[in-house]
């Protein structure tokens, strides 16, 4: 694990939406394009559909009216609606954000937050701010109308995302589950004494 860069000591809190994907709807026309297998309209016991007569061996195909998590497009378009659902607020709005490509806030300048997808890590000096970030935070997912779990108020330590955090002293790497999984899985690729691809290594690494 890696020491960071803060001499203070941190406090961490999260909240997790649950079953995120499938909290958002998809409209119509998208849900078109995600069908499944048919099935008889015998097996699913339906007699009639938008006013007409089924015959038992009528054929249905189910559209998802969800967010599918395996579409390509699934976690961009999430991580954006929970991105304006946290913007919203003017007061939380206020609170920094961690995001890709730029250098992280500074603990010693307040309380923070990073969102991934439906994960929610609040992190800083003063636990009791860390914890009103936090409740903020569900709050603002319930008033949008999706479902929170796995709330922590202000702790020091925090396993999230397969990661594992200390606030005092502070310290970051991987939880062990995570490790332990990395570590049989390249261990794999090893013993396998032959070429593996980018994609068969990610396979194995992340199951």
């Amino acid at each position: 694990s890696d020491v960071c860069s803060s001499d203070l000591g941190l406090h961490f809190a999260g909240v997790d939406v649950k079953n995120c994907f499938y909290q958002h709807g998809l409209p119509r026309w998208l849900s078109e394009y995600f069908g499944l297998d048919y099935v008889t309209a015998g097996e699913v016991g339906l007699r009639t559909l938008d006013g007409a007569e089924l015959s038992p061996g009528a054929r249905l195909y189910p559209l998802l009216s969800a967010v599918p998590m395996g579409w390509t497009w699934a976690l961009y378009l999430v991580q954006r609606v929970h991105e304006e659902i946290l913007r919203r607020p003017p007061e939380f709005a206020r609170v920094p954000c961690a995001v890709d490509f730029r250098p992280p806030p500074r603990p010693s300048d307040g309380t923070f937050y990073s969102l991934y997808v439906d994960n929610i890590l609040v992190e800083g000096t003063d636990a009791e701010e860390v914890s009103r970030v936090r409740r903020a935070a569900s709050e603002m997912f319930i008033k949008a109308g999706l479902d929170a779990h796995e709330e922590t108020d202000a702790s020091r330590e925090m396993l999230m995302l397969g990661g594992f955090q200390e606030g005092d002293p502070p310290r970051c790497g991987l939880g062990p589950k995570r490790f332990w999984k990395l570590y049989a899985g390249l261990g794999h690729l090893v013993n396998r004494r032959r070429a593996a691809s980018s994609r068969r290594s990610e396979e194995h690494t992340s199951e």
